[in-house]
């Protein structure tokens, strides 16, 4: 698979995202040593899911698994990716010149329009 255009990152960013969630995993004592499959290919499904904004049961197809695993996979490993990608320990800024991987949230938010105030 080519990782860059189909999960936004290259192969060594998502060994160290799996090497993040695997911390905090073993930091909330949980274990996937009982899934089928491994840590890296579930990162890997919720990648593809977040960036191509295919269907689950297209994604399921592309990987050779069942559209509910997919599903289970999304809500597992997306909770923990938020929780990952949200404390890195340094600036943006220093990041950036750093050159570490920076990952930024861009998921649609619903907007609401203004309500009108009553005097």
């Amino acid at each position: 698979m080519l990782y860059q255009s189909t999960t936004g990152l290259h192969r060594d960013d998502i060994i160290e995202l799996c090497s993040r969630i695997h911390d905090v995993l073993a930091g909330r004592n949980i274990d996937l040593k009982g899934h089928r499959m491994g840590l890296y290919r579930q990162v890997e499904i919720t990648l593809v899911l977040l960036r191509q904004n295919m269907s689950q049961t297209v994604v399921a197809d592309l990987f050779g698994i069942s559209q509910p695993s997919v599903s289970r996979i999304y809500r597992r490993i997306l909770g923990i990716l938020e929780v990952v990608t949200m404390f890195t320990g340094t600036g943006l800024e220093q990041s950036l010149t750093q050159g570490h991987l920076v990952l930024i949230d861009a998921s649609l938010r619903p907007h609401r329009k203004p309500t009108r105030h009553r005097p």
